[in-house]
């Protein structure tokens, strides 16, 4: 995307400038203790988020035997990019690994075939706070404002305020955010697995506790007060990719009914996939269906590898949502397949998308 990354600290930064503040002669310091950090997946759930705490690798290929451009996102001086990745004829194998042999260090290696227009690889930054930290001392020395400490290393937590301690007098820049609705965009228009976790430790916040647990026991007590039974829905995270997180088609059209009678419910309307149109569920129908615009949706796709075949197998790919349909019903919907080996991953799970969206195009047509 054409976003900037350090947008938000640059903002902070030329605020703290504009306040008269031209030297920081002591440290800087990131304070993350809104929440534990907790690892989970393949990524670390914490209160500081710069570029989803990713460095953004892009690999374009160059001449055939020549070594491919590499280049990433944000440049800081907290990370260097070691590249060895060679071009390689048109229809060649895609073969390119991102690693980090030591701290500070990502490793780029393989090779891109000709053709291959563009690559994108991430990297998960090891320390959210030390990374934010050197983002900040950059931002703010671009804008002028010299920092005595280095760059590089620790946040040095120790020496942080004791909580509680902040008063608006002290507070020199601040930086607000889009409106939460454009988060649930966010989340539900691209799948973002990251900050469908995060949203677990923003109910824990909102009702005073701080814990992951705590959090999904605030959604348990939100399908009480929607006339859901707990008891049918089975839910360990906030992305749905534990293998307890379990509820039927009918649970989901239920919960789909009883959300369209809140008065939050447009938010969460705006914030699904069109079918044909945005998001992930661009490609479910046709740009010639007769559905397409006409269904709002969210899907999730889970595929684990059977050991024993060497294949992988999809364990789920259920979408739901709501549409009008060809009468002028408003109908809820849910569509689920389950445990299908799979040949060829990729065209594998996009046959059966198409035939989601058919059976999708079926219901509308015949309501």
């Amino acid at each position: 995307t054409t976003e900037d990354p350090p947008a938000g600290l640059d903002d902070l930064a030329r605020q703290v400038a504009a306040a008269g503040i031209q030297h920081v002669a002591g440290d800087v310091l990131i304070d993350a203790r809104l929440f534990p950090a907790m690892e989970k997946d393949d990524y670390v759930l914490t209160p500081i988020w710069i570029n989803d705490n990713l460095i953004d690798v892009t690999i374009t290929p160059g001449e055939v035997g020549d070594a491919a451009t590499i280049v990433w996102r944000p440049q800081t001086v907290a990370y260097q990019v070691q590249g060895e990745v060679q071009t390689v004829t048109a229809g060649a194998a895609l073969d390119v690994s991102v690693s980090s042999p030591r701290p500070g260090q990502i490793a780029v290696a393989g090779q891109i075939p000709v053709d291959q227009t563009q690559l994108v690889r991430t990297h998960q930054v090891e320390d959210p706070p030390a990374f934010a930290r050197t983002l900040l001392i950059e931002a703010l020395e671009r804008q002028g404002v010299t920092v005595a400490a280095a760059p590089t290393g620790a946040n040095p937590a120790e020496q942080l305020p004791s909580e509680g301690s902040y008063t608006p007098a002290t507070r020199v820049a601040m930086h607000r955010s889009l409106p939460f609705s454009e988060n649930m965009k966010l989340i539900q228009k691209t799948s973002h697995n990251q900050h469908a976790d995060m949203l677990i430790f923003l109910l824990a916040l909102q009702h005073g506790e701080s814990t992951f647990e705590a959090g999904m026991t605030q959604i348990y007590a939100f399908l009480e007060g929607i006339g859901l039974d707990p008891a049918e829905v089975s839910l360990s995270d906030g992305r749905g990719n534990e293998y307890t997180d379990l509820f039927s088609p009918r649970t989901v059209s239920h919960l789909l009914r009883a959300l369209a009678t809140r008065p939050e419910f447009p938010v969460f309307f705006d914030a699904l996939p069109s079918l044909g149109v945005d998001g992930t569920e661009t490609e479910t129908v046709s740009p010639t269906s007769p559905v397409r615009g006409k269904a709002v949706a969210k899907s999730g796709t889970t595929v684990a590898g059977d050991l024993m075949n060497q294949r992988p197998l999809l364990m789920t790919r259920a979408i739901a949502g709501y549409l009008t349909a060809t009468s002028g019903r408003e109908l809820t919907f849910a569509v689920y397949v389950n445990d299908v080996p799979l040949v060829e991953l990729v065209d594998d799970i996009f046959a059966i998308i198409k035939e989601q969206g058919t059976i999708i195009e079926v219901i509308y047509a015949r309501n």
